[in-house]
């Protein structure tokens, strides 16, 4: 190589396009090669994908109330379990 195409050369990775677009393939092979990792791992675990569960008809239970966030609801009796679990106060229903 002589001086001018060293010169040459150097002048093109001095430049502010070339450093760019070195900095963006650094980049971009480095986040490629973690999203292949990331999703290779995620198929490896060996566990099968959960299926949505299916929603449970509530049998005619009767409507119970609750303090939630501060005011009172009425919830089908099928809902009271979970709202019990999460801290609401169960209370006579004012309405009924």
């Amino acid at each position: 190589m002589d001086s001018k195409q060293f010169d040459e050369l150097v002048t093109r990775l001095a430049s502010t396009s070339t450093r760019r677009d070195a900095v963006k393939g650094v980049l971009g092979g480095t986040l490629a090669g973690v999203g292949v990792v990331s999703v290779t791992s995620a198929k490896n675990t060996g566990k099968k994908a959960k299926k949505p569960k299916k929603a449970k008809k509530c049998q005619s239970k009767p409507k119970v109330c609750f303090i939630h966030k501060g005011q009172t609801i009425e919830v089908s009796g099928c809902a009271a379990k979970a709202h019990r679990k999460h801290g609401d106060t169960q209370v006579p229903c004012p309405y009924g």
